[in-house]
């Protein structure tokens, strides 16, 4: 049996920390809500347990109907998965399209999803030279790659992932209305985007009534902390597409106490504007510390997570001290030299400079 580490191919991403064979105390590879679910969420989920003896709703309704009124958009328009990556998977393997375009460095299950659905992948290279952000000619790559030929989706995430840039309402918009006209299947992620006070002027969900080729992605996972219940959705206006995608779906994908926690976790009106002051207030502090000598350049993300070049072997170092980062090794050639933090409470977060300073002085002083 191979060796399951977190460089296995089979775990790109954060939060495998029972996995690399060292105690982790502080685990910054993850980028999930540091105030935990939802007390309502929580409960709901508890309270679930006691119903788990029956299947549930394979349609998801109550969720689909709070969902729903706390966005204002039609309850056709909606369809909740086991996560977002699961919706991933099931729209490429119903789309098949000829070609999948992603944004290099990016969520890895894109990628993933284009394989199994036997598609072509199309890299949307950044670097730092750019701050990592999209290329400002994006709609005329799309016009060039995609026009009167084959069938296309493209990917796109605001904010951006590793460096959390955040396209403005009106690329957003215009990327949108150029893959209508071109027949391109745009689907958005925005699962990060809650964290931000903007949030409701940036997103696009209100426009998938009027755009067919467009689809919004968004989760439980990292907002209400509820990465291990396993909640995302899919929005869009073309209610044949969504048929389409649930029909790729298994049956009763959604648990119980998945379902419930997730229409409960909307009822706390508090949470979210709690979350955007403690975030607003430590990546602050993180910048300001992170600029004092630990960093050698981090790029200025507005999402819950930092993402900075610092001296290779980092990663390998701050585990000595039982701290756990995301390593973007793989995504780049020349080394470990990218990584990215999320951001949590201020304890924990004056305890990472604290470690994170001893571990920079211990080896400069070699």
């Amino acid at each position: 049996m191979a060796d399951l580490t977190c460089r296995d191919s089979l775990f790109p991403h954060g939060g495998c920390r029972g996995l690399i064979g060292k105690k982790v105390e502080l685990d910054y590879s993850v980028c999930v809500n540091p105030l935990g679910m939802p007390p309502a969420a929580a409960r709901a989920a508890v309270e679930a347990i006691s119903e788990c003896g029956n299947y549930p709703d394979p349609r998801s309704r109550d969720l689909i109907r709070a969902l729903a009124a706390f966005h204002g958009l039609p309850d056709r328009s909606i369809l909740p998965g086991n996560g977002a990556a699961e919706l991933v998977f099931a729209l490429c393997l119903l789309l098949r399209p000829d070609r999948v375009i992603c944004p290099v460095p990016g969520f890895g299950e894109y990628r993933r999803a284009a394989i199994a659905a036997g598609s072509r992948i199309v890299e949307l290279r950044r670097g730092p030279e750019d701050g990592f952000a999209l290329p400002h000619d994006l709609t005329d790559r799309l016009r060039l790659w995609c026009s009167g030929s084959g069938n296309s989706l493209l990917f796109l995430t605001n904010p951006d992932h590793p460096a959390g840039a955040v396209m403005t309402r009106e690329a957003m918009a215009e990327t949108a209305e150029v893959c209508e006209e071109l027949g391109i299947w745009l689907c958005v992620d925005e699962c990060f985007l809650p964290f931000l006070d903007e949030e409701e002027e940036l997103s696009l969900l209100k426009d998938t009534a009027s755009l067919t080729r467009l689809l919004v992605l968004r989760a439980f996972t990292k907002i209400y902390g509820m990465a291990g219940l396993r909640l995302g959705y899919l929005v869009s206006g073309n209610e044949k597409l969504l048929s389409g995608v649930r029909g790729r779906l298994q049956p009763w994908n959604v648990s119980v106490p998945a379902q419930q926690a997730g229409a409960a976790a909307l009822t706390d009106n508090g949470y979210i504007r709690r979350t955007r002051q403690l975030i607003r207030e430590e990546r602050e502090y993180l910048l300001r510390e992170m600029e004092a000598g630990l960093s050698e350049r981090v790029f200025g993300g507005r999402a819950n997570y930092l993402f900075f070049e610092a001296e290779r072997g980092l990663k390998d170092r701050l585990l000595t001290e039982g701290i756990l980062i995301r390593s973007f090794e793989e995504e780049f050639d020349g080394g470990n030299r990218y990584y990215r933090i999320g951001i949590r409470s201020h304890a924990e977060n004056t305890e990472l400079i604290r470690r994170w300073r001893t571990v920079v002085q211990g080896y400069r002083e070699l």
